[in-house]
């Protein structure tokens, strides 16, 4: 069963790109679990990157976070697992329930690999140019720990919210790209043919170009040249 669809309309350009990776990247891990498997979007925001207390649900919550570099572009992909989820995606690939052996972490880097890879080709396919990623990293532990291996300070990001389906069960996860603020601009020119509003860093209001406080939360609303990540 697919997960109910929250999604602003405005938006609605981002989740056609996002349904198009996620049809690529269920046959490539269809293909690398010999098995059938489907990937279907929930969510496309584009938010900050939430605490990951809050997205792992506590601070005692371990999760399994795959940091991938963007190459064309300066920025990372960041996939986020809960401990659970991870290991049903390990098992479903062969790799056995130690989620710190050699052979899991490397399944679970071709996860990410492939989820991160099939995203950004949907999103080649506007820019007309090639989008990928360097080899990935994987982490598990509190979200504290995993919150220390991201950039720090305010970035542009592109937020899918989607989930993992098998025989074995389904996976929730969340994909970040967080991207240098003028590829967003330019994926999301393309998508949608016209530039979109300017919104507020830290709620995602839209906001006016003239405004120095967003009349939503009341955080000054940062350039797109300070919401660069590092």
């Amino acid at each position: 069963m697919e997960p109910p669809s929250t999604v602003d309309p405005r938006l609605e350009p981002l989740v056609d790109l996002g349904n198009i990776g996620s049809l690529e990247a269920t046959v490539s891990l269809s293909r690398l679990a010999t098995e059938s498997v489907n990937i279907s979007v929930g969510r496309v925001d584009l938010l900050p990157m939430a605490p990951l207390e809050s997205l792992l649900g506590g601070p005692d919550r371990v999760g399994v976070m795959v940091v991938l570099d963007t190459v064309e572009v300066r920025g990372k992909a960041v996939l986020l697992l809960p401990l659970a989820g991870a290991a049903v995606l390990a098992r479903l690939l062969q790799a056995g329930d130690n989620l710190s052996s050699p052979v899991a972490q490397s399944a679970l880097g071709e996860v990410g690999n492939i989820l991160a890879h099939a995203y950004l080709n949907s999103f080649s396919g506007v820019l007309r140019r090639t989008l990928t990623v360097a080899p990935p990293e994987v982490a598990a532990g509190s979200p504290a720990l995993l919150q220390a291996l991201l950039p720090s300070g305010p970035s542009a990001t592109l937020h899918i919210e989607a989930r993992v389906a098998s025989h074995r069960g389904e996976v929730p996860f969340h994909l970040y790209f967080l991207l240098d603020p003028r590829a967003i601009g330019e994926i999301l020119d393309s998508a949608f043919g016209t530039p979109m509003a300017p919104a507020c860093p830290a709620c995602g209001r839209e906001v006016d170009a003239t405004d120095d406080i967003c009349p939503g939360c009341g955080k000054p609303v940062a350039t797109l040249e300070e919401n660069t990540p590092g």
